[in-house]
């Protein structure tokens, strides 16, 4: 298995990649996520980000075939009133394709962002991971991270 840094030839492979993980999160929370009806739009997206300076793109390859990527950006906060200064490898998407996980695809996949956070000096990696989604709250926490906040969400009704 190979883990680099994507270019644009890999725009393919990705937008095949987002799509699967996509469909997971369209079923399970309907009312936040739609389906994507527009893969041009996707495209514009995929290669918007790979020319960013500040957003890094890892995939794997195994058999000249894509399995699995991490989109992951790097984000700077200034000090406030409250908080201290920080830089966060914000990792926006981890994905593996269904028919690979369990195999050390996100192992191999985050162990790279790690290095790369260390690399470009992010004082923390970061990311969410949706509540519905037990088994990647249990890779994380496998993987070192920790909880640091909780979102709740009510929904008002007109009773």
């Amino acid at each position: 298995m190979d883990i680099r840094f994507a270019g644009i030839d890999d725009a393919d492979a990705l937008i095949e990649l987002d799509t699967e993980v996509h469909s997971l999160h369209v079923q399970k929370l309907p009312t936040i996520f739609k389906p994507i009806s527009d893969s041009k739009l996707l495209r514009e997206v995929i290669e918007k980000a790979l020319e960013n300076n500040d957003v890094y793109i890892i995939i794997a390859i195994e058999d000249n075939h894509a399995i699995g990527y991490v989109l992951a950006a790097y984000q700077h906060y200034p000090e406030t009133l409250h908080k201290y200064s920080q830089s966060v490898l914000y990792i926006h998407n981890l994905v593996v394709a269904e028919k690979k996980r369990s195999q050390g695809v996100g192992t191999k996949l985050i162990h790279r962002t790690k290095k790369l956070a260390s690399e470009i000096g992010a004082d923390y990696l970061e990311l969410n991971v949706w509540a519905f989604n037990k088994i990647a709250h249990r890779f994380f926490i496998g993987q070192g991270f920790n909880f640091l906040t909780e979102r709740l969400r009510f929904e008002p009704t007109n009773d």
